[in-house]
């Protein structure tokens, strides 16, 4: 017997790293999950945070165990932190006080009964939040719109602007200019307090993250592209969708 079917076995409970982490965390705490682009928003709104002078540090599934930089982590800094659907499964305190969900594919079945199963696994991101907090979702997917109203936290959207009110409205220009999880970013970026000009200009700046749609050269006409972290078929679809 495992030691997880021993703990089942006699009602001990089981919790993620990141419910750990949480418990000891003094920071606040963004929190970012979906199918695909987590490690890069992730980086990206701790870099935006940094940028206003802010401290800010970006952990959990992206490499970084949140474990790791709690001792780091004093009020008023932020933990940004990328958070999987298995992470999530046992979760039970963990309460960011920004939620992000920033798209919902078809993955991990080998682990998750099915899309239903996977998309409970994910929403679970939202089940400790207060009216206090803020969820971030994509207004492109009539499910969040459906969820949004399940849960106790205010609502930002990106992808199309739902009930956003003047504060964070996105232009139609933005809307059709960024991809969709780099206006999660701005919209973070806005729950913070930051000017949209300082966003935008460390978006611009930003290169990349290895093996994430990382151009490598371009060989006899042929462009190479690293995409070596596109590990499921709903990763390589987004990748060549770019």
């Amino acid at each position: 017997v495992g030691p997880v079917a021993w703990a089942h076995e006699r009602s001990i409970p089981i919790i993620s790293e990141i419910e750990l982490a949480y418990r000891f965390c003094r920071a606040s705490i963004i929190a970012v999950t979906g199918t695909n682009g987590k490690s890069t928003v992730v980086t990206l709104i701790a870099d935006v945070l940094k940028a206003a002078g802010r401290q800010a540090i970006a952990c959990g599934n992206l490499g970084i165990p949140f474990c790791s930089v709690i001792p780091q982590l004093e009020e008023p800094s932020f933990a940004v932190v990328e958070v999987s659907s298995f992470q999530l499964l046992h979760c039970e305190q963990f309460h960011p006080k920004i939620g992000v969900l920033l798209n919902l594919g078809t993955n991990h079945l080998d682990r998750h009964q099915d899309g239903n199963s996977y998309l409970a696994a994910k929403v679970r991101l939202f089940q400790a939040q207060t009216a206090d907090d803020w969820m971030v979702l994509n207004g492109c997917d009539l499910r969040m719109a459906r969820l949004s109203k399940a849960f106790a936290a205010r609502c930002v959207w990106f992808g199309e602007n739902q009930s956003n009110g003047r504060d964070f409205y996105l232009a139609s220009q933005t809307l059709a200019v960024l991809p969709e999880n780099i206006q999660a970013v701005i919209q973070v970026s806005r729950l913070l307090g930051i000017a949209d000009p300082l966003a935008w200009q460390v978006i611009r700046s930003f290169r990349g993250l290895e093996h994430r749609l990382e151009s490598v050269d371009t060989i006899g006409g042929v462009h190479y592209v690293n995409d070596s972290k596109s590990t499921t078929p709903d990763s390589l679809l987004y990748a060549l969708n770019r």
